[in-house]
């Protein structure tokens, strides 16, 4: 089982199978991938530590990977000087180098954080790829802890792709794997299936 997946094995063969044993190795490749189109349409659910350079100068610094969970540490680099930025927090005097989070408490993918100083939003220092963002973008600590909606979800997809897909290893192609016959097709079996009971939580088009 991969480290981001939104199921395990075992869930993994009683979504597909409806029993608790079998196909482990071809299933296990089959929630992989899976899980990973859910992270591409709707953001990490599996928590994962992410480690961003973004240029100064501006007033806030928008995380590539949303949901934002936590910031880890967030500093800016002028030559050899370095500056470590402290998050802010509500009730108590401001840093003189702080940062605030802002995020929507609706949608997901709606994050920012804002240099502060003494509680007032300011500008970042400049440079060029200056600020190194280092923060975990998800939903959920480990599979374990990822909630009944995102393993529905999952196990639908899974029903389906069983049901459609089952037959490949024996025409030596196996779709699960990159490279091994993943197509469009692939993912027009369940892409609907997630829009449907996701689609509050999608990622903006043209976001990655």
């Amino acid at each position: 089982m991969a480290t981001l997946d939104i199921l395990t094995v075992a869930e993994g063969i009683r979504a597909a199978l409806g029993v608790d044993t079998g196909h482990e190795d071809d299933v296990a490749r089959m929630v992989t991938a899976v899980s990973g189109r859910i992270d591409e349409l709707v953001g990490p659910v599996v928590n994962r530590t992410v480690t961003e350079y973004h240029h100064g100068g501006a007033y806030d610094i928008v995380p590539r990977q949303t949901p934002l969970s936590a910031v880890t540490t967030l500093k800016h680099a002028d030559g050899a000087t370095i500056t470590t930025y402290t998050e802010d927090t509500w009730g108590e005097a401001g840093n003189a180098d702080g940062f605030l989070i802002q995020q929507s408490g609706s949608y997901p993918h709606d994050a920012r954080i804002h240099a502060r100083s003494g509680g007032t939003n300011v500008a970042w220092l400049a440079g060029h790829s200056s600020l190194e963002l280092v923060y975990v973008a998800g939903r959920a600590a480990d599979t374990a802890a990822v909630a009944e909606r995102y393993k529905e979800v999952a196990i639908e997809c899974m029903r389906r792709l069983w049901d459609r897909e089952a037959s490949a290893w024996a025409r030596g192609s196996d779709p699960f794997v990159e490279g091994g016959g993943q197509s469009s097709r692939f993912f027009k079996v369940f892409d609907y299936v997630i829009a449907e009971h996701l689609g509050d939580e999608m990622k903006p088009p043209g976001i990655a």
